[in-house]
C-alpha cells in the first residue's frame, strides 16, 4: 500500500514542477488552474482508494491521509505562489517589490531547482515561499533528545490504546448493541473515556508538533519553529484554532481567507468558508480512516461556529477570567472527542461486523 502510494506521489509531485517550470508560461492561466486543481483532487482520491481496497487499519490509514493532505496543500501553495510570480513578472509589477524579492523574481521561470522543490515538501511548513530562514549547523545532541521524546511518546500513546481506550470501547459497544440502551451504564463509559482520551490527545500533540516538526525542522536546516501557541490558556474557541496548529492556521490565512477577503467577499463570509473547508477536511480525514461514509466530524465542526461568535462576544469578559478557558477544556475535551471517539469507533466497528 505504502509503495504505490509513494511511487505515485513521486510521479505527480514532479509533474507538478515540470509544469510550473516548462510550460506553464505558454498556456492560459485557466488551464494552469484547472490542470492543477485536477492533479490536487488526484492526490486526495488515490489514498481513499488505496485504503478501501487493501482494508488499511486506521493508523497507517490516518498516517496516509494526513501526509496526503499536508503534499497536496503543499503543492496548491507552491502552484498560487508560482502562479504570483509570473503574473508580476509578466506585468512587471515585481520591479516595486523589496530588492530581495525583486531579485528572485527576475529570474523567472528558473525561481527554484527541482532540489529546492523537493526541500520544500519536506520542510514542516504548508506556506511555500521563494526563500526560507535557515539554521547553520545541525544540532546532533537536541535531535536525538527529541527523537528519545517522540518514541516515548508513541510508547505512551499505544499503551493509552491498548490498554485502556480499546477495552473501554469494547465495552460500550456491548451497551450500544442491546435492544433496550441503557444511558447510565452508556454516561459511565464516556466518562470513562475522557482521561485516556485525553491523555491519548496531548500525547499526539507533543509528538506531532513539538517532537516530529522539530525533528524535520532540525534535520532539513529550517529555522522557523513556531508551530503553536499557548493554545491550552485559550479563552474561546477561536482563539484555540488559531493557536493549536499554526502551519494549517497560516495556510488557511495565506490561500483561503486572504484571497477571498481580497476579490471582494466580507471577512465574516470569508471566515465562515474558512471553518467550512476546515471542516470538510477534518471529515475526509476521518471517515477516509475509519473506511466509513458520514458526516459527524464536519456536524460537529460547524457546530462551532455560534459558539465561537457568541464567546467572541463576550471576549472582553471572558478574558478578564478563566471562565472562557474552562468552557473551552470541558466543551471540547470532555465534552466532544470522546463523544467523536465513540461515535466513529461504533460506525467503524458495525461495518466490519456487517
Amino acid at each position: 500500500m505504502t509503495r504505490i502510494y509513494v511511487q505515485e506521489a513521486r510521479k505527480i509531485t514532479s509533474v507538478v514542477y515540470f509544469i510550473e517550470k516548462r510550460i506553464a508560461d505558454n498556456l492560459k492561466p485557466g488551464l494552469v488552474s484547472w490542470i492543477h486543481a485536477f492533479i490536487v483532487v488526484y492526490i486526495l482520491t488515490l489514498p481513499l482508494v488505496v485504503i478501501w481496497y487493501y482494508k488499511a487499519h486506521f493508523i497507517p490509514a490516518s498516517i496516509l491521509l494526513m501526509n496526503t493532505c499536508c503534499i497536496a496543500m503543499k503543492i496548491y501553495s507552491f502552484t498560487t505562489v508560482m502562479g504570483e510570480a509570473r503574473d508580476a513578472y509578466k506585468s512587471k509589477k515585481y520591479q516595486k517589490f523589496p530588492k530581495e524579492v525583486k531579485e528572485i523574481i527576475s529570474k523567472y521561470p528558473n525561481l527554484i531547482t527541482f532540489k529546492d522543490f523537493v526541500s520544500f515538501l519536506f520542510f514542516p511548513t504548508l506556506c511555500f515561499q521563494l526563500k526560507y530562514p535557515r539554521t547553520e549547523r545541525l544540532r546532533k545532541t537536541w535531535l536525538l533528545k527529541r527523537a528519545v521524546e517522540y518514541i516515548v511518546s508513541l510508547t505512551l500513546m499505544l499503551i493509552l490504546i491498548q490498554q485502556y481506550i480499546t477495552p473501554l470501547l469494547k465495552n460500550t459497544f456491548k451497551v450500544l448493541d442491546q435492544e433496550e440502551i441503557n444511558y447510565v451504564s452508556l454516561l459511565e463509559r464516556h466518562l470513562k473515556l475522557c482521561l485516556p482520551n485525553l491523555y491519548l490527545w496531548l500525547f499526539l500533540f507533543y509528538s506531532g508538533f513539538q517532537c516530529s516538526l522539530n525533528i524535520l525542522a532540525e534535520i532539513t536546516c529550517f529555522a522557523d519553529r513556531e508551530f503553536y501557541l499557548e493554545w491550552w490558556n485559550s479563552r474561546t474557541l477561536g482563539e484555540y484554532w488559531r493557536k493549536w496548529n499554526l502551519p494549517v492556521h497560516n495556510w488557511l490565512v495565506r490561500h483561503v481567507y486572504k484571497p477571498m477577503v481580497s476579490k471582494g467577499y466580507s471577512k465574516n463570509f470569508s471566515m465562515f468558508f474558512t471553518f467550512f473547508l476546515s471542516a470538510v477536511a477534518h471529515e475526509y480525514f476521518i471517515s477516509g480512516a475509519c473506511r466509513i461514509l458520514t458526516y459527524w466530524a464536519f456536524i460537529a465542526m460547524m457546530s462551532q461556529i455560534p459558539m465561537i461568535i457568541a464567546m467572541d462576544i463576550f471576549r472582553k469578559q471572558l478574558e478578564k477570567s478563566q471562565i472562557g478557558n474552562v468552557v473551552f477544556w470541558v466543551s471540547f475535551c470532555i465534552i466532544g472527542q470522546p463523544i467523536a471517539v465513540l461515535i466513529y469507533s461504533y460506525q467503524a466497528y458495525t461495518t466490519m461486523e456487517v
